[in-house]
């Protein structure tokens, strides 16, 4: 990693730095000289993209995924739209809309059993997407209704028009993404037409 030099697509760190820093003089170790680097490399990184890639600028580029949505199941849809200046994910349909009881689907594992007996269908499960980069949306939370559950959200439009939404606490890299193909609205029209 230090070796790279300006320009690489690689992080470079000049070698004096790494050598010279230390915790109360007992922290002088390879590993933590390689962590130092890496902190050191993500850090430029970052920095760099937001040079480069600012708000305002992904802004004008990217045309936002509004619309629906199908999750990888093929069992859920949801519908992506603005909410204020970010971006919100309702659910608004289900191959199996209903229990086994023949009765709505409805939020039974949320933590508060006030909110226990609300339906799924029509609720708000993505929230606050806002965009920080060419085709990304971050700092936004999920609602997994399976486990009752909310987790930090990103979501990324990807160049073969997926859109990927990823869900973790704290760390990303620990987290699951979900593939989601859209649904276009006419051939939704013609394969389920409207009955009102």
């Amino acid at each position: 990693m230090g070796s790279a030099e300006p320009g690489d697509n690689q992080c470079y760190v000049p070698k004096w730095i790494v050598p010279t820093v230390s915790i109360k003089m007992t922290m002088r170790s390879p590993v933590f000289a390689a962590v130092m680097t890496l902190a050191l490399c993500l850090g430029a990184n970052a920095a760099t993209a937001a040079e480069t890639d600012g708000p305002t600028s992904a802004m004008t580029g990217t045309k936002p995924p509004l619309g629906l949505w199908l999750l990888p199941n093929q069992r859920i849809r949801l519908e992506i739209a603005p909410c204020d200046d970010r971006l919100c994910g309702t659910l608004v349909w289900f191959k199996h809309p209903n229990d086994a009881q023949g009765l709505p689907l409805v939020d039974s594992k949320n933590p508060d059993p006030a909110l226990r007996a609300r339906p799924l269908m029509g609720l708000t499960v993505l929230h606050d997407l806002r965009q920080t980069g060419e085709g990304i949306w971050e700092d936004g939370t999920i609602y997994n209704p399976d486990d009752g559950k909310k987790y930090q959200a990103r979501m990324s439009l990807e160049d073969d028009g997926t859109l990927h939404v990823r869900a973790f606490v704290v760390v990303e890299v620990l987290g699951a993404t979900q593939v989601m193909t859209r649904v276009d609205r006419d051939v939704l029209a013609q394969v389920s037409p409207r009955t009102d």
